[in-house]
């Protein structure tokens, strides 16, 4: 009888380990780069534990630059943004609801079908 409830605390124990790892999702960590070289423009995104900086470029000229956190859960992921202007909604358009996430064999990730380069 000892050693069932040992054993059912042992395995109580590692559940509970194992769902809090699980729990705490995935994080990214880097800057990745989706730029039109000919162009120059596209986004740049700086991932730091569960915050990224966004910002995007046309013609190699800054036109947006903005900080938010995201969730990866389920190969998508969702950017909750601070303080944007309604303007530039239209910028972020293509990260503004969930959408799809992929992380590459080469280091490099997709988000929404778009490919990022890790820099």
């Amino acid at each position: 009888m000892k050693n069932i409830v040992k054993f059912s605390a042992l395995v109580l124990a590692l559940v509970l380990t194992l769902s809090v790892f699980v729990s705490c999702g995935k994080t990214l960590s880097g800057e990745y780069s989706a730029m039109e070289k000919l162009t120059k423009s596209g986004t740049v995104i700086k991932f730091s534990g569960k915050k990224a900086e966004i910002t995007i470029y046309v013609f190699d000229e800054e036109v947006l630059n903005t900080k938010a956190t995201y969730e990866i859960k389920d190969g998508k992921i969702e950017f909750d943004f601070e303080d944007i202007d309604e303007d530039d909604w239209d910028l972020l358009e293509a990260l503004e609801d969930e959408v799809s996430f992929e992380e590459l064999d080469d280091g490099d990730i997709k988000i929404g079908g778009v490919k990022y380069e890790k820099q």
